[in-house]
């Protein structure tokens, strides 16, 4: 499952977007570590937060759960999604924030981009958590993805730290610089994503990095985790 959300900072020109599959944080925000076991599960606890804190959010689970009758989002033999799947979070996350800030073009429609079907996939990082060796390919799959052939993409890494990664779109109509905070998810989404921002720097991080943000300081923060991962939410 996955969502978003947004914010206007309160200090400056900038924007948060959480989205969750995930939070952001102000200085007088207040912290999600009071999630209780009780009834409301977790991500439903997770949206009354968002709400109760005037953080406008979109949840992805509706769309996924109707998308998911015609087609395959989500690997069958692994945890994440294919790019189809990525597709529709990506196409709701930038429906939200062109909304937001008009200079930012609103998503592409999904016959603009050609999908490839790899059959017979065997990889999957459920197989080896269930310790099943696939080299006789028992547990075939279509892995359904996208690799953009665009040569107005580029692509550097480690310059705002250890391990990030800067993609600029060198025919951007705008020049924001988004920053998004992902897990493994995010591989999928950065395909489509940078579509639409000047810079669009990823750092691989559950948790938000307030120091990275004030460095980098860009306009547009995308903040995302996985459910299970609620607790790095503060």
């Amino acid at each position: 499952s996955s969502r978003i959300t947004t914010h206007q900072h309160n200090e400056n020109r900038k924007k948060w977007f959480c989205f969750k599959k995930r939070k952001r944080n102000n200085g007088n925000s207040k912290r999600i570590r009071n999630i209780k076991k009780e009834n409301i599960k977790r991500i439903d606890q997770f949206y009354i937060f968002l709400n109760n804190n005037n953080i406008p959010n979109c949840d992805h689970r509706e769309t996924l759960l109707k998308q998911k009758k015609n087609d395959q989002l989500y690997l069958k033999n692994d945890s994440h999604w294919n790019a189809k799947g990525a597709y529709y979070a990506y196409y709701n996350i930038i429906n939200l924030i062109s909304k937001e800030d008009r200079s930012i073009s609103p998503p592409l429609g999904i016959d603009v981009f050609h999908l490839q079907k790899l059959q017979n996939y065997l990889g999957g990082d459920l197989l080896p958590i269930l310790g099943i060796d696939n080299s006789m390919g028992l547990f075939n799959d279509n892995y359904i993805r996208y690799r953009p052939s665009r040569n107005h993409f580029k692509k550097s890494k480690d310059i705002y730290g250890k391990g990030n990664l800067l993609i600029e779109n060198l025919e951007c109509e705008n020049e924001k610089t988004a920053v998004f905070f992902g897990d493994s998810y995010s591989k999928e989404l950065l395909n489509f994503l940078p579509l639409h921002f000047r810079n669009t720097i990823f750092i691989p991080n559950i948790r938000l990095d307030m120091k990275q943000v004030k460095a980098i300081d860009p306009d547009i923060i995308v903040y995302g985790i996985v459910e299970r991962n609620l607790e790095n939410f503060e």
